[in-house]
C-alpha cells in the first residue's frame, strides 16, 4: 500500500472531529458547573442583602418594608431551592468526566488510523487495519453519551479553514454557544442587583 484511501481520510476526519467536540463538550460542562454554583451563592446572597436592606431601614421604599422583604427572601429561597435541584440533576461535573475520558479515548484510537505504516502493509492487511480501527472506534461511541449539537458547531468554529466557514457563521456558532451555556447563569448574577438599585435609587 502507497497511500492512504479515501476511506481511511475520512475516518481519519470523523475521529478529528468527534474527539474535538467531545472536548469541547466537556469544557462546556466544566463551565456550566463553575458559573451554576458560582450562580446559586449569589443568588443566595442577594437574600440576605435584601433583608439587611430591611432590618438597617438603608431605604424607606414600600418595596422594603417588613412583609414585602419576608415575601421576596421566600419566594427566592423557593426558586434557589428548585433551581439548584434541577442544576444537580444535570450533573455537569459527571457529564464533563465521561466527555473528557470519551475525547481521550477516541485521540488513541485516531493516533492509530494516522500512523499506520502504509509501505508495510499488502491491500489485505490494509483493509482488515482500517476494519479494526473503525470498529475500535464506534466502540468508543456506544460507550458514552453523545455530545450536543452545539459543541460540534463551536468546534468546527476553532476550525474555520478546515471547515471552510465565514466570519459570520463563527461568530453565529459562538454566540449560540454562548447563550447555550453560561448565558443565564451570568443574567442570575448581573440582574438582581440591578433590580434592588432600580428601587431603592429614587427613595428617600
Amino acid at each position: 500500500m502507497t497511500e492512504k484511501s479515501e476511506f481511511q481520510l475520512k475516518l481519519e476526519f470523523w475521529i478529528w472531529i468527534t474527539k474535538g467536540a467531545r472536548f469541547t463538550a466537556n469544557e462546556r460542562c466544566l463551565k456550566q458547573n463553575k458559573w451554576s454554583n458560582f450562580a446559586i451563592g449569589m443568588l443566595s446572597a442577594y437574600i440576605l442583602i435584601v433583608n439587611l436592606i430591611s432590618v438597617f431601614q438603608i431605604s424607606n421604599c414600600t418595596y422594603f418594608n417588613g412583609n414585602h422583604v419576608a415575601f421576596y427572601t421566600t419566594a427566592l429561597s423557593i426558586l434557589i431551592l428548585v433551581f439548584s435541584q434541577l442544576e444537580n440533576s444535570n450533573d455537569f461535573k459527571l457529564k464533563a468526566l465521561n466527555y473528557h475520558n470519551c475525547a481521550l479515548e477516541l485521540s488513541r484510537v485516531y493516533r492509530k488510523v494516522r500512523s499506520l505504516d502504509l509501505p508495510n502493509l499488502d491491500d489485505g492487511e490494509y483493509v482488515k487495519v482500517l476494519a479494526n480501527i473503525n470498529s475500535e472506534y464506534e466502540t468508543v461511541l456506544e460507550k458514552y453519551d453523545n455530545h450536543k449539537e452545539i459543541d460540534y458547531h463551536y468546534y468546527r468554529s476553532t476550525h474555520p479553514v478546515d471547515f471552510n466557514l465565514k466570519w459570520i457563521r463563527r461568530f453565529l456558532y459562538q454566540c449560540n454557544f454562548y447563550f447555550s451555556s453560561i448565558a443565564l447563569y451570568q443574567a442570575m448574577i448581573i440582574l438582581p442587583p440591578l433590580i434592588i438599585y432600580y428601587f431603592i435609587k429614587d427613595c428617600k
